[in-house]
């Protein structure tokens, strides 16, 4: 079963060098009649050129540092990160969910979020933080649209809907049987515990 994530906001999560501290001194003040307050930013700065960088190689180098107590993860973060994302798999439920556990613990603070497994059975276990939602939005923006309209006619019953809201409602129950039948071709490459790996293509 194949299983993808992606990192938030990495760069916040990155302590810069204490000796460096004193180069990204912000001034700030809140009233024109207040004295001007030296700040300094603690971590790497996002937008500049080299957070993704420093965002990058601080991913990077928690393989090393975890290659010992777990040299699984350690490959896949090595090997199944590009940038941000994340795709990798599992062979059995149990291990997918045991994959997202070790993988939240082995990237220390950076943020775990929009995970996705096409067995269903793994997503309901994380968190609503992490789970991925996006492939349904405009499927909800159709939906919220119909439920103004019921709440703006201020409608009740079953027998009081307006053919036009019956008509987008109807419209939308079977669009949305459409959905389990979408397929993304992506290639998905696995780093098996032997010498081995294998590869999936469509």
């Amino acid at each position: 079963m194949a299983l993808s994530a992606d990192l938030g906001k990495m760069s916040h999560m990155i302590l810069m060098n204490k000796y460096q501290f004193h180069y990204q001194r912000i001034f700030c003040r809140f009233s024109s009649t207040e004295p001007v307050k030296s700040y300094s930013l603690l971590t790497v700065t996002y937008g500049t050129a080299s957070a993704p960088f420093l965002a990058m190689r601080a991913l990077h180098q928690l393989a090393p540092d975890y290659e010992k107590s777990f040299p699984d993860r350690a490959k896949i973060i090595s090997k199944n990160f590009y940038v941000q994302d994340l795709l990798a798999g599992a062979d059995s439920v149990p291990e997918a969910r045991r994959l997202v556990k070790d993988l939240i613990q082995v990237i220390g603070r950076f943020t775990t979020r929009k995970c996705e497994c096409n067995d269903l059975r793994v997503v309901p276990n994380l968190p609503n933080e992490m789970k991925s939602f996006e492939l349904y939005a405009e499927s909800e923006d159709k939906l919220k649209i119909i439920l103004q309209g019921l709440w703006k006619d201020n409608v009740s019953g079953v027998d009081q809907k307006p053919n036009t809201i019956l008509s987008n409602w109807e419209e939308f129950a079977s669009g949305a049987e459409l959905l389990k039948s979408i397929e993304i071709p992506r290639f998905l490459k696995r780093y098996m515990r032997t010498d081995s790996r294998i590869e999936m293509r469509g």
